[in-house]
């Protein structure tokens, strides 16, 4: 219940603030519309106010100012209502006639957030494999708690974060990352007095369920589909595993790009049919401006090509008619909110070339499957995007380029047609060509090109869709095979697309990476100002990532690159953040002390501090979502290896929470000497060694099983000695200068 809730409450805040300025910037050829205009207006609307305070003040974070600024959205609510009653416009009406496109929106929300509810009990971030929610979260943090100024903690820890021009973690995410996302997730979260870990992923479902809308509107308006067509379009791309894909990897900032994209194409192609004249621009630069500043703010690189559907839907047109001063007036038209945008967010578009340069400079992303033209539809088997089956796909694809070549015959043929069926060539086709460039590039060249491909087929598929469904215009064909054909290919799709969406909730019931209480319990350390810096010894990405994020007001330290404005450097940290199996635990809780199953803390400069690792003989680390455990097998016989920094010995007693699948003996030994001989039985328990002498330098201790590693079965082909869940390495008191 709390993230339907939590879902539905953030939908109708996101509304709200976007209902004002759609009354003030809806033209009036178009007031029929306005309703879907409402939620990329009230995302705009709340980017701006952040961007605002965030890089023109100092005032920290929207933790002080996020309820105040509900007075925003209320004074343009006024101002709207003064132009409705002095246009006299209706405003009941539209909202009556797009009911079923709300309907609609609120089923998409509904249906996205179910699985959470199975997953977790309480609000958290969860993804089916990509790290991302992660790094909006640290983002959103950064502008709820800190200011502009600060430069504590990790803020502005240059040596780590420095990026280019970027000298300190703010600016990282003002000028770099993508601000927009985060910025709308401090914005709520603060609002509604969330963590920002606890706001990542339920906000990421509502970004889709508010896109439904402009589906509808790109629809109807440009590829002029009838009002059932669009809707059913519209619940096409809601329920659609190419949308889906992101929703669940917790790709925010694409799902913004793709509303904003639709916008300025939706306004473009307006601005041509009606004729560019300044009053027509006048009324459409609002919208414009809205799609650019979103564009701007959450994926500003995409600025390059989010102009590419419009320009060859007029440039095509101006090819044929010869009407370049036409041209002219248009380009000039829909450029000018483009200069006041950029203006408004001038950090962002300085920081564009070295957006582009970090594309460069490392290959992101991963493999994803290539789409054939039944996968254009969203015909997919579930969350890894493969196909249903290669004989499905192919057989599929063939009537979907059949049904598509008959769309542009018919529709090229009809004269009340071809600006329409133009306009869904122009939608599709330069997109397609730079999918399968950069989706051949990736297979060519091994590289993650092909996650590029993904990206930019989903930001213009709110347009693509529309348009690969074309052939919707045989419904209204008067041969009743035609009218039969179309229905049930349109069936067989909706089934298509059903049955991959079902693979999805099935997945996201049961995520891979969930932020669970242990480790949300690392943001404790903040409490403690002994801890002044940590180094991250936390081998899980994922886990990782949130680390840095609950930490952010103490320096950090990484041994491996993490992310972007998050480089390994030397170790510096006083303290260490242990999220191994293995930990050493000091005998003073001044000196460290234990967090939970999963993590620990240590001071380096303590005399109980040990250098510690799993050795040789360790299969690797595993992980049970729900439970948040981790744990790791042995193949046989394994090791530990363990450095004592002080010039005398340490006195330590090993202690581990482990099970076999059969009971057997397992004889610890450490630098050659036999300590002692444990039992380890099937069930889960802990196993106490003796204390015994840890030497200064290097110290091997081994698990010896004279007892062969049997075979779990189940198609497993590994071999497996003991599991270890816990291992620690508590230092004696006397030992340790106590």
């Amino acid at each position: 219940m709390a993230y339907f809730l939590a879902a539905f409450g953030l939908l109708f805040h996101v509304l709200g603030w976007g209902v004002g300025a759609a009354w003030l910037v809806t033209p009036r050829r178009h007031w029929h519309f306005w309703p879907l205009f409402v939620p990329a207006l009230g995302l705009t609307l709340q980017s701006i106010v952040v961007w605002v305070f965030a890089a023109h003040t100092e005032v920290a974070g929207t933790d002080v100012y996020a309820r105040w600024s509900e007075v925003v959205p209320l004074l343009l609510l006024v101002a709207g209502w003064m132009r409705v009653r002095r246009r006299g416009l209706a405003v009941g009406r539209p909202v009556w006639r797009t009911r079923g496109v709300w309907v609609l929106v609120a089923l998409v929300q509904a249906v996205l957030v179910a699985p959470f509810t199975w997953a977790a009990t309480a609000l958290t971030s969860l993804s089916l494999g990509s790290c991302d929610a992660a790094d909006y979260a640290a983002g959103a943090r950064v502008f709820m708690e800190f200011s502009h100024g600060d430069r504590g903690g990790f803020m502005g820890l240059t040596e780590v974060v420095g990026l280019h021009s970027v000298d300190n973690f703010f600016d990282f995410w003002l000028r770099l990352n993508h601000f927009t996302p985060s910025a709308l997730m401090a914005l709520n979260a603060s609002v509604f007095g969330w963590q920002a870990f606890q706001v990542v992923s339920v906000f990421t479902t509502v970004l889709l369920a508010v896109s439904v809308p402009a589906v509808v509107w790109m629809a109807r308006g440009v590829v002029g589909h009838g009002e059932r067509g669009s809707v059913w379009i519209a619940a096409l791309y809601g329920f659609n595993p190419i949308t889906w894909y992101a929703v669940y990897h917790g790709a925010t900032a694409q799902l913004i790009a793709a509303v904003a994209i639709a916008l300025v194409t939706w306004a473009g192609v307006v601005l041509w049919r009606a004729g560019p004249t300044r009053r027509n621009g006048v009324a459409l630069s609002g919208l414009l401006f809205a799609g650019y500043a979103l564009i701007l703010g959450a994926y500003n690189f995409i600025l390059l090509v989010c102009l590419v559907p419009a320009v060859a839907f007029a440039g095509g047109l101006t090819l044929r008619t010869g009407e370049w001063r036409r041209l002219g007036r248009w380009a000039w038209l829909m450029l000018t909110p483009l200069v006041v945008a950029g203006a408004v967010f001038f950090t962002r578009v300085a920081g564009l070339w070295e957006r582009l340069l970090l594309f460069r400079e490392a290959d992101i992303g991963w493999h994803i499957r290539g789409l054939a033209p039944s996968g254009w539809l969203g015909v997919r088997a579930g969350p890894g995007l493969h196909p249903i089956g290669p004989e499905w796909q192919w057989a599929g694809s063939v009537v979907v380029v059949f049904a598509l070549i008959a769309f542009l015959v018919a529709g090229f043929s009809q004269r009340g047609q071809r600006s329409r069926t133009w306009a869904a060539v122009a939608l599709t086709a330069p997109i397609l060509v730079g999918y399968g460039y950069l989706w051949w590039r990736g297979k060519h060249l091994g590289t993650n090109a092909s996650y590029d491909a993904y990206k930019l087929f989903a930001v213009f598929y709110v347009g693509m869709l529309p348009a690969f469904c074309g052939w919707l215009m045989f419904t209204r064909s008067r041969v009743r095979w035609v009218r039969w054909s179309t229905g049930l290919l349109a069936l067989a799709v909706s089934v298509g697309v059903g049955v991959g969406a079902v693979a999805f909730l099935r997945e996201a019931a049961d995520p891979p990476l969930k932020v669970d209480r242990r480790l949300a319990a690392v943001q404790q350390l903040e409490g403690h100002p002994e801890v002044t810096s940590i180094n991250l010894e936390v081998p899980d990405f994922w886990e990782r990532l949130w680390a840095n994020q609950f930490l952010l007001r103490r320096a950090q330290y990484f041994h491996t690159y993490t992310y972007e404005g998050r480089r390994n450097t030397p170790m510096r940290g006083e303290w260490e953040l242990n999220g191994h199996i293995l930990r050493v635990v000091p005998p003073k809780r001044a000196d460290g002390w234990v967090l939970n199953e999963r993590y620990a803390v240590i001071r380096r400069a303590s005399p109980s501090y040990l250098q510690a690792e799993l050795g040789t003989g360790w299969h690797g680390r595993e992980t049970r979502v729900h439970s948040g455990l981790c744990w790791q097998w042995t193949s046989g016989n394994a090791t530990i290896a363990v450095g004592n920094p002080h010039a005398e010995s340490r006195q330590i007693e090993l202690r581990m929470l482990t099970r076999s699948l059969v009971p057997r003996e397992v004889e610890i030994w450490a630098n050659g000497q036999r300590v002692q001989t444990v039992n380890v039985g099937v069930k889960l328990a802990w196993v106490k060694v003796k204390p015994f002498a840890v030497p200064p330098g290097a110290t091997t201790i081994e698990l010896r099983l004279p007892q062969p590693a049997v075979s779990p079965g189940d198609d497993d082909p590994r071999l497996l000695g003991i599991l270890a869940e816990q291992i620690e390495l508590r230092v004696q008191p006397d030992a340790a200068g106590s």
